[in-house]
């Protein structure tokens, strides 16, 4: 099945499942993601992902406007 799946798609892909290859592509990615987060921080706006984009902080933002306290 994956030599037929890499015959008709023209890519290895075997390498989709393949723990050595999820395992890279996770710590690449998690890397850079962490990276254009912190350089968005510096260069763009200061806190700018904590305080407009990260979704929790959003959330939380949301319980404090409704907050008992």
């Amino acid at each position: 099945m994956s030599l037929l799946l890499a015959w008709l798609t023209g890519t290895l892909v075997w390498e989709l499942v393949n723990p050595v290859s999820i395992l890279h592509r996770g710590i690449i990615f998690v890397w850079e993601l962490i990276a254009l987060i912190f350089l968005f921080d510096l260069f763009v706006l200061k806190n700018g992902w904590c305080s407009r984009l990260c979704p929790v902080g959003a959330f939380y933002s949301l319980l404090g406007k409704k907050s008992l306290y």
